[in-house]
């Protein structure tokens, strides 16, 4: 069960990323969208293709096995065409996140992060450490997302539900940390980080079901 929740998380994320794909092929621009935010997901994916091959997941049955490798797969290559057709479309957005918030800063500071606290010896480069990278560079790369979409007016309907998908993603993957724990499997360094996205996203998320139930126009500001 703890497992299923952890791949359900990142098919959730999958079908967020398959509707960017198509939010920006049908209005060919990535106005109010993160280039940032997208490459620290490749970056992400990338870490995850690396070391899910050492996890639990591949002493499930062959047939959840088999979903868990299409997911990564598939997720690898969306996060390739991503960034791919931003940088394509990047002409299309003139708002530019402060460099603090920008991926050549992020990657490498999730990175020594991961270096620094991870779940097995802290200070130490291993499998763990690249764990720790993807749950801290999926955690930060919301960031410049969100400040993207203080800057509109309102938020377009599937920016809005991207977002939104992103953050059920991370609770979901919450609820897998908490489950393990209960288990008796402390990850404590790495549910902090699905803590702090789901809490710096809990604002948006409010407003994101609001707008589901009662329509209307989603302004995300200060």
């Amino acid at each position: 069960m703890d497992i299923f929740l952890f791949v359900l998380g990142y098919f959730i994320q999958l079908s967020a990323s398959a509707l960017l794909f198509h939010r920006i092929s049908t209005v060919r621009s990535i106005y109010g969208l993160s280039v940032d935010t997208q490459i620290c997901f490749l970056a992400s994916s990338v870490s995850r293709l690396v070391w899910t091959m050492n996890t639990r997941i591949y002493e499930a049955n062959s047939i959840f096995v088999l979903l868990a490798s299409l997911e990564i797969l598939l997720s690898v290559v969306a996060a390739v065409g991503l960034v791919y057709n931003f940088m394509k479309l990047k002409h299309t957005t003139t708002t530019a996140v402060p460099i603090y918030l920008t991926y050549p800063l992020i990657v490498p500071l999730s990175l020594f992060l991961g270096f620094v606290v991870n779940p097995s010896d802290w200070f130490s480069f291993n499998s763990q450490t690249l764990v720790a990278f993807t749950m801290y560079v999926e955690a930060i790369a919301l960031v410049p997302q969100l400040w993207l979409i203080r800057k509109m007016d309102d938020v377009e309907a599937l920016t809005s539900h991207y977002i939104g998908l992103l953050v059920i993603a991370r609770a979901v993957r919450m609820i897998f940390w908490i489950h393990l724990f209960l288990d008796g499997d402390e990850f404590l360094c790495l549910f902090l980080a699905d803590v702090f996205h789901t809490a710096l996203s809990a604002d948006y998320l409010y407003l994101w079901i609001k707008k589901l139930r009662h329509g209307g126009r989603l302004v995300y500001t200060l």
